[in-house]
């Protein structure tokens, strides 16, 4: 789900649990955003927010970057 200001949406199970986060790269600092939730009676919650701290990108000091990649089931073997 892409959305810089919705303004109002509505998810359900399925589309919460795909929820990821991707800043710009250049970002650096708190990424903020306001929610509310119905109950089961229909009852609208307090506002919350909820604050996503963003640090710099560690780079590490790689003097070779060739690698390989394996599948091993559900987990990814790297060798270099």
């Amino acid at each position: 789900m892409l959305a810089a200001n919705p303004g109002g949406i509505t998810l359900d199970a399925a589309q919460m649990a795909g929820i990821r986060f991707d800043p710009d790269p250049a970002f650096v600092g708190n990424a903020v955003f306001n929610y509310a939730a119905y109950d089961n009676s229909g009852n609208l919650s307090n506002l919350a927010a909820y604050t996503i701290p963003v640090e710099a990108a560690v780079v590490l000091p790689l003097s070779k970057l060739e690698f390989t990649a394996r599948r091993n089931g559900n987990n990814i073997a790297l060798r270099w």
